[in-house]
């Protein structure tokens, strides 16, 4: 679509006040999840079911098992060390906490459905 210059400025001047706002907010966060913040603000960390907005699918725990069987285990156990370690460096005793929980999980037999 052609826009105008002056459509132009005042697009650019809505998106320079979203990114003000948004530093503003991004000031009460923990200085040590800055990087955690950014990327996902950026895409680089992907939305997990039933967050990741396909409101066509409500099953989430059938989309997390296709996400696992599409990008595999080791892309979740990367996932997973990679915000531990980002929460340690915000609170060390969350992030041993979260260790301990995953740490007392039971593989359960799949449920039969009929």
């Amino acid at each position: 679509a052609q826009l105008s210059p002056q459509q132009w400025r005042q697009m650019w001047a809505s998106v320079g006040a979203m990114v003000l706002r948004s530093l503003v907010h991004f000031g009460n966060a923990p200085v040590a999840l800055a990087s955690a913040v950014f990327d996902c603000a950026f895409g680089r960390i992907g939305r997990l079911p039933p967050d990741d907005g396909d409101a066509d699918t409500p099953d989430a725990a059938g989309s997390l098992a296709r996400l696992q069987e599409a990008r595999g285990d080791e892309w979740g156990r990367s996932e997973l060390l990679d915000w531990l370690r980002r929460l340690r460096l915000v609170d060390a005793a969350k992030e041993a906490g979260y260790r301990w929980m995953l740490s007392q999980q039971v593989s359960a037999a799949p449920v039969a459905s009929g």
